[in-house]
């Protein structure tokens, strides 16, 4: 019989920061093979985002499809026998399944994720359906403990993350052609993907000779093409695994990141383990704690002039751009080694699962009318689609 412990993560099935950071604490932690590791995926059918396609090592992963708009009693349901009732540990970091926790229990500690401020929101309303909470930037460990200290002092941890390294021998050329400016995240408006046309458009009246590989998909993609209008110096690439976005950031000179809203920002440091220099938006978080001086710019956020004045001054100066390559090299190296940062996590997660398991939770489902258990799937589905369209 086996007796490992077994430790459920539970986050969105589809590309972005959130997934590849939960699969990085997995792949990476050589303390991995020492427990059951359950992994779900969520995917609503409502969701139209690239779905995650790098591999998990995980001794289980489930696909769990549903619908917002089907009944959510069953939904529930679902997800919460997959989450188990063995004793263990779940990893979280979203609303589904903490309100399945607090409707309908779980033997096992929850720990809840924060990569931003929405994620603080998350703990504030969950807070007793919560064992413990791990923010990777200690900005937001500082905002939980000035929120209310009495409860957050001994919940909140902060765990700093990481990313890849490549190899010993990787090293940065000198480059003197063409800057080679890179953009990696979501398109979408907060992420500041629109103003890479602007910030390029001054960077063409001072003469500055760029190229730009812009990488990530969606629901800006059209718009965003649209206001590149077929420029010879832009490339649009929607990457299929995260060692291809490596591939391509060990090629950039610098990333060009005007993102409104962040945590900790993954892109800032794949690119920094790459040597691609960080132009960010000067944001509390994650970024101070990366962006630092001799590591790249921090910008106003949405001044595009202080964007280009940054990329500028690297063109003019090669040294410059040079130095700071390798000091995001010798940064990355030394404090965002994911492999390092997993086993911390790991070793987290092996003191939560040793907690008594909680108490298992007998309250009634407290749901939507709709959400009866004598209404079919299919006609509560069709009644809130019908819904949904006459809103529009």
């Amino acid at each position: 019989m086996d007796d490992k412990k077994v430790i459920v993560f539970v986050f969105p099935g589809c590309m972005g920061g959130v997934s590849s950071f939960n699969r990085n604490i997995i792949n990476f932690s050589e303390k991995n093979p020492g427990f059951s590791i359950r992994v779900i995926l969520l995917n609503p059918e409502e969701d139209s985002k690239k779905r995650f396609e790098d591999a998990i090592l995980a001794d289980q992963i489930i696909d769990f499809r549903y619908s917002i708009m089907s009944n959510q009693r069953n939904v529930y349901k679902r997800l919460s026998r997959h989450l188990g009732d063995e004793n263990g540990c779940i990893v979280t970091d979203n609303w589904l399944t903490l309100d399945v926790i607090r409707q309908l229990g779980t033997p096992k500690s929850v720990v809840h994720l924060i990569h931003d401020y929405y994620y603080i929101d998350l703990v504030h309303q969950f807070k007793a359906d919560i064992d413990a909470c791990i923010t990777h930037a200690s900005f937001f460990r500082d905002v939980l403990l000035a929120a209310d200290i009495d409860t957050y002092q001994n919940k909140a941890y902060y765990i700093p993350y990481g990313v890849e390294q490549p190899g010993k021998d990787f090293m940065r050329l000198r480059h003197e052609g063409s800057l080679r400016l890179t953009f990696l995240g979501r398109w979408v408006e907060y992420k500041g993907v629109l103003l890479l046309n602007e910030i390029d458009a001054i960077l063409q009246k001072r003469n500055i000779p760029v190229e730009w590989t812009i990488m990530g998909a969606g629901p800006l993609d059209k718009e965003l093409k649209a206001k590149w209008n077929d420029n010879k110096h832009v490339q649009f690439i929607t990457a299929e695994k995260t060692e291809e976005i490596y591939r391509i950031l060990s090629r950039q000179d610098i990333l060009v990141f005007p993102s409104k809203l962040e945590g900790t920002p993954v892109a800032i440091m794949e690119a920094m383990s790459r040597g691609a220099v960080p132009v960010a938006t000067d944001l509390p978080g994650g970024t101070r704690d990366m962006v630092t001086d001799g590591m790249g710019f921090r910008c106003q956020a949405g001044n595009i002039v202080e964007f280009a004045d940054a990329i500028e001054r690297l063109h003019r100066d090669r040294g410059l751009l040079h130095a700071m390559q390798t000091a995001c090299l010798q940064k990355s190296a030394a404090s965002y080694d994911i492999k390092r940062a997993a086993n911390e996590y790991f070793r987290f997660f092996e003191n939560m699962t040793k907690k008594e398991p909680r108490h298992a939770n007998s309250r009634k489902l407290q749901l939507n009318i709709l959400d009866s258990p004598l209404l079919p799937d299919r006609l509560v589905y069709m009644i809130r689609k019908m819904r949904s369209k006459l809103t529009v």
